[in-house]
């Protein structure tokens, strides 16, 4: 039986722990509610600076007199903080742009300054092009889309990207949004009223004959005389006067189909800071270039290929030079003025792609294969140094008669080296779907001499897309670099049932046989019986490659061979 002081005792304990309860509760829900407030104001940061510019900009509509200015240095600074929130969220996420627009019409009675911080709608009809950054130290590209209008260079978003080829110029037309250097458009096809076409591409770049360049040499602002990495004489030898010479590359590889001609001009001083790199206005820096020659009464070819060096630059961590495609434009900074730099962007601006590595895992090719960007050892528009490959070749007309054998059936081929100036450059091997293995081989001659010296005991073997090329990997399971065949070996595409085998090798020239059959289990490569380089003929080089080069003069400096060599690319730290 239950006392009163028994009954008092349970009445306290129940109260304490209904309260304990309680107090647990709504502590937990404060800690809800203030991590969802957190996280809505972490999140809709730039929903929130809009809502305080619409707030300014109605307080500014009300005031007058004295109090009117007082608005005014409010709401410039409101559209301010804004217009930097947006410039942030742009490249990740367009869409808040048009979620936070403010309307053309409430714009249009704002002061100048004020609308110089907010996103304009713009009807345009723009070359358009996709350019990137390369940076050969990581093997990765930056890639992003520019349009020219208004006479300047603009950064172009989407919603839902357009699939183009990374190397040619087309036209959009569209509505869209601008904000300083920036274009915004929603999807293709969208309903929204900023949709946008893409047509194209607009013109074919011409590969063959005599090639016009102006190489420009760019200061900025506060440079000071030791930031200039490279001199008019540097340049004038890198391209024409030099024993090793980017128009001598074009000259060779082409078999004289390709040379370059043009002017540098010395050094110009730009209103731009080298240290400013928000919002990629380095993408006009090539124009504040052209406005200081224009004031020294200098005009360039439009025709002309453009190519900016500039002084030394905290902007670019690492990446080495850009292709603009849409304004024709090649720049080359951070101090990488190489030989293989100016050839890799020069191959950009007359439609390759890259050399890449396609990376089976263990085995030699299977259909859906990971492409390694630059992981081609043996082209200059992969990471290290070689003459174009013979897709990129193809691609250029830099092909005569015979040069490539087409192969639909079984037998035995000889091929020569891609340095060779006879015919039988190479093979193209039928695959499926209009898609050919081309095969090619490499000798220790002209500036081949200075590509990775496994290249020259077997062929290599590539597959090209639309604009980029594929090294198929023999040896999947090795680490070095020895993406070759050897006397004996095979590849075998289990895929297309397709069998390639180095049959013999010499200085000049492979043999290779091909098979169209299933690969059966008793069949097995037979090993190399010496995977060590034949000797050869010291390479020689022409001073001067004229149209139809013959080289005879050997080079002052023969670069030994070497996987990374610091006057032709960049090497790793």
């Amino acid at each position: 039986m239950l006392t009163k002081n028994k009954l008092l005792h349970f009445i306290i304990v129940g109260t304490s722990i209904l309260l304990i309860i309680l107090i647990l509760v709504v502590s937990s829900l404060n800690q809800r509610q203030k991590k969802t407030v957190t996280t809505k104001a972490l999140t809709d940061q730039t929903t929130i600076l809009t809502q305080n510019l619409n707030n300014k900009i109605n307080a500014w509509k009300n005031a007058s007199g004295l109090a009117k200015a007082s608005s005014e240095v409010e709401l410039e600074t409101a559209a301010y903080l804004r217009k930097n929130q947006l410039l942030k969220d742009i490249s990740t996420n367009p869409q808040k742009l048009f979620l936070n627009a403010i309307s053309p019409s409430t714009r249009d009675i704002l002061p100048q300054r004020v609308k110089d911080q907010i996103e304009a709608t713009e009807t345009i009809t723009a070359d358009f092009s996709q350019s990137h950054l390369d940076n050969f130290k990581d093997k990765k590209a930056e890639y992003f889309y520019t349009a020219r209008y208004l006479g300047k260079s603009f950064i172009v978003y989407f919603n839902s990207n357009p699939k183009i080829d990374n190397t040619r110029v087309y036209r959009i037309t569209g509505k869209g949004l601008r904000l300083e250097n920036n274009l915004v458009f929603d999807s293709a096809g969208s309903t929204s009223s900023y949709k946008y076409t893409v047509s194209g591409p607009i013109y074919q770049v011409q590969t063959t004959g005599e090639k016009e360049i102006a190489i420009i040499l760019v200061e900025f602002s506060n440079s000071e005389s030791q930031d200039r990495v490279v001199s008019f004489d540097d340049v004038e030898k890198l391209y024409w006067t030099g024993d090793l010479t980017v128009n001598g590359f074009f000259v060779e590889n082409s078999k004289g189909k390709t040379s370059l001609k043009g002017e540098i001009y010395d050094y110009v001083r730009i209103s731009a800071d080298n240290k400013d790199c928000q919002d990629r206005g380095y993408i006009n820096w090539g124009d504040l270039a052209l406005i200081e020659l224009k004031k020294q009464k200098k005009s360039i070819s439009p025709a002309a290929t453009k190519i900016f060096i500039f002084a030394k630059t905290d902007c670019f961590q690492g990446k080495e030079g850009t292709h603009i495609a849409s304004n024709n434009t090649i720049y080359v900074y951070r101090n990488q003025y190489e030989l293989g730099v100016n050839i890799h962007e020069l191959g950009h601006s007359y439609g390759l792609g890259h050399s890449n590595y396609y990376d089976c895992g263990d085995a030699s090719y299977l259909s859906n294969c990971l492409v390694k960007e630059y992981a081609d050892w043996y082209d200059t528009m992969g990471w290290n140094f070689g003459y174009f490959n013979i897709p990129h070749i193809t691609k250029l007309n830099w092909l005569d008669p015979g040069d490539v054998t087409s192969v639909f059936s079984k037998g035995f081929y000889t091929v020569k080296g891609i340095s060779s100036f006879n015919l039988q450059r190479g093979l193209a091997v039928y695959k499926d779907n209009n898609l050919h293995y081309y095969i090619e081989y490499r000798t220790p001659n002209g500036y081949d001499s200075l590509t990775s010296p496994s290249a020259f005991d077997g062929v290599l073997i590539h597959t090209s897309d639309q604009t980029a090329t594929n090294i198929i990997d023999p040896n999947p399971l090795s680490d070095a670099v020895d993406e070759r065949l050897t006397d004996g070996a095979i590849f075998y595409d289990k895929v297309n049932n397709i069998t390639i085998r180095q049959v013999s090798h010499n200085a000049n020239s492979a043999q290779v046989e091909i098979l169209y059959t299933t690969l059966t289990p008793t069949l097995t490569p037979t090993p190399s019986k010496n995977l060590t380089p034949p000797k050869t003929p010291t390479p020689t080089l022409s001073k001067k490659p004229t149209k139809t080069p013959t080289p005879t003069k050997k080079p002052t400096k023969t670069p030994t061979p070497t996987p990374c060599n610091a006057r032709l690319y960049p090497c790793p730290q």
